[in-house]
């Protein structure tokens, strides 16, 4: 399970959508439909990890103490790393705004 997108629970609510819509769907439920399962399948082949959520708890913790408001190496290192969790999710939720 990715620690931000759960595929199955995507997967669940693209069948719970079609079975609300008309036969066929409407061309926008089909365009939200294909992203959703794009989406999913790009969750699921993502590397799965529990670290994401403890190290956005630790940076979120370290703001409020304060911790970051000095210029310095720990702010740089914070800084990068959560930079680099906004591009694994992307990567995921919506590649092409990587390019």
């Amino acid at each position: 399970m990715n620690a931000f997108i759960d595929a199955d629970d995507l997967r669940r609510l693209v069948r719970e959508t079609l079975a609300r819509e008309p036969d066929p769907p409407s061309r926008f439920t089909a365009a939200l439909v294909a992203n959703a399962l794009a989406i999913a399948d790009r969750a699921a082949a993502a590397p799965h990890t529990d670290d994401a959520g403890r190290d956005a708890a630790a940076l979120v913790a370290a703001i409020r103490a304060g911790a970051l408001d000095a210029p310095g190496p720990e702010r740089a290192t914070a800084l990068s790393e959560a930079a680099a969790g906004v591009r694994r999710r992307l990567a995921v939720t919506n590649p092409a705004r990587l390019r």
